[in-house]
């Protein structure tokens, strides 16, 4: 831990700063990210009526509020 603190403290490496609605935000949408990876993995691997979801994945924009279908 003492080595990360004075590489950041000598720029030796760039840094972000963000605040905590911003790493709220970043964490969410990188589950909502990584579940809809999960859902096409099993679509692709499993394939329509495999046991996995016969309907294919959809993405849900978060922005928007609306789902566009994978293409």
């Amino acid at each position: 831990m003492m080595r990360m603190a004075k590489a950041v403290e000598t720029d030796a490496v760039e840094t972000l700063t963000m605040t905590v609605g911003t790493q709220r935000r970043a964490v969410l949408e990188a589950v909502a990210f990584g579940t809809f990876l999960r859902d096409v993995e099993d679509w692709v691997v499993g394939g329509p009526g495999m046991g996995a979801s016969t309907r294919s994945p959809q993405f849900v924009c978060m922005q928007a509020r609306t789902q566009l279908p994978f293409l």
